[in-house]
């Protein structure tokens, strides 16, 4: 039980993009679950470190953490699919965009209902689909992916991944050259809530509005903006933020 309360800790502070508190709580969790010997809980630990050393930027680490998680406790479940997604990360962060469509397809074929889709691994590991084709200039293909998590968000009522489908939505537009429509995307996200309680997902916010004041030709509100989405990325540590910011 503390190996999973160390775990559920790891994951929290994952989620507010304190990954050095991540770190230690994941750390504490494998050692209380090799202790207990519960596989499961070891599992878990794994795959949180693996997630913290793909924030750090240390690809190659958090890849052989993520291959630990899961011959660990090798199964095709929601949770090692999870970890399969997060090697899909790794690799579309390396550009190696056709192994980061193979890991995908690897999900989808495990999938055996619609209400699968539902669970937590499996509509990120979407999500994941949805930014691995628009980084490949599918950018219609990733529209419609786009409103496909937006329906698992709904459904799950998942108001993180609500938000990461509206960032990525404006992104997409942006690669389009369609300002218009990247601008009433970006009204219906609060970046005060996103500072206080996803400070990596605002950073993103802050990357794509630079991003359109670059299109727009507006220099000098870019380079503000820019700046305010670094020293956000650098602040949590997120060495993976700061390469898609310089991308």
């Amino acid at each position: 039980l503390e190996a999973v309360a160390e775990n559920n800790s790891s994951g929290i502070c994952l989620l507010k993009g304190d990954f050095e508190s991540a770190f230690k709580h994941a750390i504490l969790g494998h050692e209380l679950a090799e202790k207990s010997s519960a596989a499961s809980a070891c599992c878990a630990a794994l795959a949180n470190l693996g997630h913290v050393f793909q924030a750090r930027g240390d690809f190659d680490r958090a890849a052989e953490w993520f291959e630990r998680a899961l011959r660990t406790f090798p199964s095709m479940s929601n949770r090692n699919n999870g970890t399969i997604d997060g090697l899909a990360q790794i690799r579309l962060s390396q550009n190696k965009f056709d192994e980061c469509a193979a890991l995908l397809d690897r999900i989808d074929a495990s999938i055996s209902n619609e209400s699968d889709r539902l669970l937590y691994g499996h509509r990120y590991a979407a999500l994941t689909r949805a930014t691995l084709l628009e980084r490949s200039g599918r950018l219609q293909e990733a529209l419609h992916q786009i409103q496909v998590v937006s329906d698992l968000a709904r459904n799950t009522d998942d108001d993180v991944l609500k938000q990461m489908c509206l960032l990525i939505e404006a992104d997409v537009h942006l690669d389009r050259h369609d300002i218009t429509a990247c601008a009433n995307v970006l009204r219906l996200i609060s970046p005060n809530s996103l500072a206080t309680d996803a400070p990596e997902l605002y950073a993103y916010y802050e990357r794509v509005i630079a991003y359109a004041c670059i299109l727009s030709q507006l220099e000098s509100s870019a380079r503000q903006h820019y700046r305010r989405s670094k020293r956000t990325y650098q602040a949590i540590g997120s060495a993976r933020g700061l390469l898609e910011l310089n991308r």
